[in-house]
């Protein structure tokens, strides 16, 4: 049974996945990752590849950071990328943070039979205040 530990995706990392989606593929079938230049409130802080229950799982860690002065509703989607920078999978995660607060978690896909991981990218971030 072969684990591996979890990349942490600072500025560095975050760069490479930018770079990935941004440039990996001509042929449009990486996700379109959420504006940088805009304040997302959620950021993938680490990545990798694990065992789960017996079997090889993809997962990431995140935060999502509530700055308002409101609780919020998230749904947030996750794209999983293989190997070759592609988008593998993507999964939605609706959680709710209270005002002024920061919640951490984690998001996993089933990843048995795959190669690779090229990172993982938040491609789209709903908000509803509470």
């Amino acid at each position: 049974m072969r684990s591996h530990r979890l990349v942490r995706a600072g500025a560095m990392g975050s760069a490479v996945i930018a770079a990935l989606l941004l440039n990996g593929c001509a042929d449009g079938r990486a996700p379109r990752p959420v504006d940088s230049a805009a304040a997302t409130p959620v950021e993938v802080s680490g990545y990798g590849t694990e065992r789960r229950e017996g079997r090889l799982v993809f997962s990431a860690e995140y935060t999502i950071r509530n700055t308002t002065r409101a609780p919020v509703a998230y749904k947030i989607a996750f794209a999983f990328l293989d190997g070759d920078g592609l988008a593998s999978d993507l999964k939605w995660v609706s959680r709710t943070v209270l005002a002024g607060h920061v919640d951490d978690g984690t998001v996993w896909i089933p990843w048995e039979g795959r190669q690779g991981t090229g990172g993982v990218a938040v491609t789209e971030v709903h908000q509803t205040p509470l």
